[in-house]
Order: structure tokens, then sequence, then C-alpha cells
């Protein structure tokens, strides 16, 4: 993650490796912005998470040369993959976006996770995909990520659109709000919506509890807002606010491990 003790251009031209959230916030922070910003180094564009986004013809700050996606049939597992969303379609009828659901699925499996714990995963991860989807508004295509260790399990949801703060003001019994960390807080909330009229919404709802239980971490980020949570039992109420640099739309980062014993992994 970008600190602001450092000028940006000097860390990220030292970047060897970033973590997943890190590399697709940043080209978040770089949409649009690509003189302010320096490009992805070469080492980090050698790594596997750079080799892994070179797949995948994102708009964002992330676009370096490389061969196109080559749509997988296949179900084998993978430890490192991303998927771009940019329709309604690519949610419910898409072939390769349901083979990659279920590449997730099977390579959390196989990390050591349970049957329950990953099916609660690859729904997470579908849920957050649609969120994008509906209510993003974002001008290109959001990004979807994965990350597959022993015994742990990433994923991050990323996209360049209106962000929670404008989604949630555009709901009349919300356009008071004008904090981003306050957004995203009230948007985790059951039951809170942008669309008048109806419940729904984010929600921290019995999966993303079933997530945080799983000995992980959330991460929630939004404008110049952040909102993190870990451990287990966790309540909004309790939750991490954080004030990071402002970038555009909403980027959502899940990190579970299979027990209190697995090694840590800090992708902050």
């Amino acid at each position: 993650m970008i600190r602001r003790r450092r000028p940006i251009g000097t860390v990220i031209e030292n970047l060897a490796t970033a973590t997943l959230p890190g590399l697709v916030e940043f080209g978040c922070l770089r949409y649009g912005r690509e003189e302010e910003f320096p490009a992805l180094p070469d080492a980090l564009c050698n790594c596997p998470l750079g080799i892994a986004i070179k797949e995948v013809p994102t708009r964002l700050g992330l676009r370096v040369d490389g061969p196109p996606k080559v749509p997988v049939k296949n179900l084998d597992t993978r430890p490192i993959e991303f998927q771009l969303v940019s329709s309604e379609h690519d949610l419910d009828e898409d072939v390769e976006w349901l083979n990659f659901l279920q590449r997730f699925e099977r390579s959390v499996k196989l990390s050591g996770f349970s049957d329950a714990a990953a099916a609660n995963l690859q729904s997470a991860l579908h849920e957050m995909a649609e969120n994008a989807q509906l209510h993003s508004q974002s001008p290109v295509s959001a990004i979807v990520g994965y990350e597959v260790r022993e015994r742990a399990a990433l994923f991050s949801v990323a996209d360049v659109g209106i962000g929670v703060l404008a989604s949630l003001r555009t709901n009349p019994l919300y356009d008071a709000i004008v904090d981003d960390v306050n957004a995203i807080q009230l948007a985790l909330r059951s039951g809170v919506t942008c669309r008048v009229g109806e419940h729904g919404g984010l929600g921290f709802n019995s999966v993303f509890k079933a997530l945080a239980e799983q000995w992980g971490q959330l991460r929630f980020r939004s404008g110049n807002g952040c909102i993190t949570m870990s451990g287990v039992d966790v309540e909004v109420d309790k939750s991490l606010r954080h004030r990071p640099l402002p970038l555009p739309g909403f980027q959502v980062s899940v990190c579970c491990r299979t027990s209190s014993n697995a090694a840590s992994w800090d992708f902050f």
C-alpha cells in the first residue's frame, strides 16, 4: 500500500513485489491521472501478480504489454487470476465468468479450506462483483482478482465509478452524508441501499460475518475513506477507520485463513 510519508514516485519505482489489493488500488488511483503517478516498474510487471494482470485488458492504470487472456475452458486450479466485469450478462450467463468462479472455489478448497468456507468465499466474491456492476456507474470494466496460498485465500473487486458516497446520496434518505468513511460504514449495514424504497445494499450480512470469523481481514475503500475489519466476531461499529489517498470508485478486499494458526498474510 502507498503511504503518505514518502514521494509516490520513489515508492513505486522501487517496488519489486506488491499485494493484490495494493496493485488494484494503485490502478484505480492512477486511472485518468497517469501524468501524476509513474507506471509500474519492470520488476513488478514480471512478478506473479504482474504476469497475471497482463492477461486482462483493463483500462485502469495497470495496463502493461502482454498477450490477451485466452478463455480458459477447464476448471483447473490457479494460484492467481484476474477477470473483468462490465455487464450483468458477464455475471449471469457468461461461461468464462462462471468458470472463473469455479476455479476460484476449487483453488480455495485445494489450499485447505472446507467446502462450506470455500463456497462462502465464492459467494462473497460474486456478490461484490455484482455490486460493482449494479451500482458503480463506472466508465470502464470492474476488475476482479484472487490469490490463493497454503491455508489462505484473498480476493479483490475494484471499480472506478462514482463511489459509495455519491451512490448513497442518490437516495434522499442519505443525502446529508458528506464523508466517505461514514458513507462506507453506513453502506455496510444491512438494509442500507441507494435504491429508493428498496432494501438490500452491501449489507454486512451472514456471508461477510462468516468471512470475518474465518480468521480474516476485510478492507473497504472509496474516495478518501477506508474501513478495515479483522479477527473473529467482527461488528461494523468496531471497524477501524482510515483516510488514505483519495481514489475513484469502490474497492473491496477480503483475506481469509483456515485457522488462527495459519501463517499471517498482511495484505494491507
